[in-house]
């Protein structure tokens, strides 16, 4: 009976909600449930391991554009006066925002920051530097 709800809910949900359509409905049946899909682990070894989206390189200039594409997020940030080698409160940022900046960057590169690491970025031009060295970046030209 249970079930029938849930089927007689989704077409509910599915046909008056369009927003719900493009993703995936979440449903808890029973573990016990046979109808009940598990993943074999061939299906998982078949599974990309590598990022094909992402460059084994990266230069400067692109590091730079993308993390400015995440100050963006932050309107306490001035974009045309954006200096490198600035503090984040001289940028706008206070210690909540800055982790926030930090994090986004983390979205943007897909990658992790240590915690050690983490609390030693002080300015913007940091974060590059990591970021050059971490993903094997061409070094500024002089």
């Amino acid at each position: 009976m249970i079930q029938n709800q849930l089927k007689a809910f989704q077409k509910l949900a599915l046909n008056n909600f369009k927003s719900l359509q493009t993703r995936g409905l979440y449903s808890f049946l029973d573990t016990k449930d046979p109808s009940r899909r598990t993943t074999s682990k061939n299906s998982y070894d078949n599974l990309e391991k590598e990022n094909h989206y992402q460059a084994s390189f990266l230069e400067e200039q692109e590091i730079q554009a993308r993390m400015l594409k995440c100050a963006r997020e932050f309107p306490e940030v001035n974009l045309k006066q954006f200096d490198w080698e600035a503090d984040f409160k001289k940028l706008g940022l206070d210690s909540l925002n800055r982790v926030a900046y930090i994090v986004s960057i983390e979205h943007e590169f897909n990658m992790v920051f240590p915690d050690r690491v983490f609390d030693n970025f002080n300015t913007p031009e940091d974060i590059t530097r990591y970021i050059s060295s971490f993903a094997g970046a061409f070094k500024k030209s002089q």
